[in-house]
């Protein structure tokens, strides 16, 4: 099957965090693959995700805009919207 990705997809297991629109709730989950333009990540449990967030990646102190592109169950795809930042003073 050909992927017509225009950025290559890199396997990672990295510790990270959806966070909601509101900096009120966050949610564990694990990233499986990224490239530049997005990533996959694995939920803890099959809960709806909200279509806009952030993803911290945790031991990076990394947070990116993203946007929810599919799920299914404990599977996500998103994609990133905008540019990631620092994590003000750390975790």
């Amino acid at each position: 099957m050909k992927d017509d990705r225009e950025y290559k997809r890199f396997r990672t297991l990295k510790a990270g965090r959806i966070i909601d629109p509101q900096g009120r709730t966050t949610l564990d989950c694990a990233i499986r693959d990224m490239s530049l333009t997005g990533a996959r990540v694995q939920l803890v449990s099959a809960i709806n995700i909200p279509e806009h967030f952030e993803l911290l990646i945790v031991r990076e102190d990394m947070i990116i805009p993203a946007r929810r592109r599919w799920q299914r169950g404990t599977a996500l795809g998103l994609e990133f919207t905008g540019p990631s930042r620092r994590l003000v003073g750390g975790r």
